[in-house]
């Protein structure tokens, strides 16, 4: 068995934050989400990372930090508009590397805290994918959405008007070597939707589902990163991480904070906050904002607002 690890998307719903960054490797709990997807892959599973030569120079140092071997498969492309897609980057990374066994596929954007363990040990040779119960009909119209019987998945649809369960595809899939002639096929049709081949794969044949009750998190946009950073099961101990920030003064942390490190907080008052390295934060009041790296505010009240990396902000008192 092989992993393949998708980290191939513009992300650009995150802009300004995704502009220059990739997505996965966006922080949660301290980690880039990428890192916790690596850590969860068996030892033994060899990984590949498929991106876009955009991100190349981020991800050859992101993949300097990793203790395990990584293999990295870059797209030739560099915009969202010539991007080859999910299911194509899929099949170019079957093509490219010569994957002959079954293969595990994960989207670089998710959070889970689900066992891939756990998931592969449910594999009965048969295509298999993860879902997670949202429990809430509105919440799964964003995603691809399931019904089963048993372990086996009898109707799948792409973000439905009107959901026939609150099951939702956590886009973790187990892809069986004998099934890549039909990928082959298909890609040629529909390149980006992986579950547009899944509703296909039903039609064909059986596909299976590992329903998991552990949290998952999507984080397709400022408000799921948000939620995601607030209400993950810490996986250490306090609810404020700083790596290396530097705090002069008086400072009131609440909620979850994250600081990345290089950065100076000094007579500020942070709540649910992201705030990336090299930044200097002075008499400032920030709320629920994620703020990239570099950036200096001065006697800045802000509330729900991603800061572009660099920017310089400062408001008379």
């Amino acid at each position: 068995m092989k992993a393949l690890i998708l980290a191939g998307g513009y992300a650009t719903r995150l802009w300004p934050l995704t502009k220059d960054k990739a997505k996965p490797l966006l922080m949660i709990n301290g980690k880039p989400m990428v890192t916790h997807i690596v850590d969860k892959i068996p030892k033994n599973v060899e990984i590949f990372v498929a991106t876009n030569m955009k991100f190349k120079k981020s991800f050859e140092a992101w993949k300097k930090t990793m203790k395990r071997p990584i293999k990295m498969i870059y797209e030739e492309t560099s915009e969202e508009s010539k991007k080859l897609g999910a299911l194509g980057g899929i099949v170019n990374a079957i093509n490219e590397v010569d994957i002959k066994e079954d293969l595990l596929v994960v989207g670089g954007d998710n959070y889970f805290q689900f066992s891939i363990h756990e998931f592969l040990d449910n594999y009965e040779g048969l295509p298999l994918i993860a879902a997670y119960d949202l429990k809430n009909l509105e919440d799964a119209k964003k995603f691809g959405v399931l019904s089963v019987k048993g372990k086996r998945v009898v109707k799948f649809r792409e973000k439905p008007e009107h959901p026939d369960s609150t099951l939702v595809n956590t886009m973790c899939m187990l892809i069986p070597s004998n099934v890549f002639p039909t990928l082959h096929e298909f890609v040629k049709i529909h390149q980006d939707n992986p579950g547009s081949f899944v509703e296909y794969l039903i039609k064909k044949g059986e596909v299976q589902a590992y329903i998991t009750a552990k949290e998952w998190f999507d984080i397709g946009s400022f408000e799921g990163y948000l939620t995601a950073h607030k209400k993950v099961s810490k996986d250490r101990e306090g609810e404020f991480d700083f790596y290396g920030a530097d705090f002069v003064g008086k400072n009131v942390l609440e909620g979850k904070v994250f600081i990345d490190k290089g950065t100076l907080v000094k007579n500020s008052r942070l709540k649910d906050c992201i705030i990336f390295g090299d930044c200097h934060i002075v008499n400032c009041t920030l709320t629920n904002c994620i703020i990239d790296e570099g950036s200096r505010l001065e006697n800045c009240t802000i509330k729900e607002e991603i800061v572009e990396t660099k920017t310089e902000r400062r408001e008379k008192k």
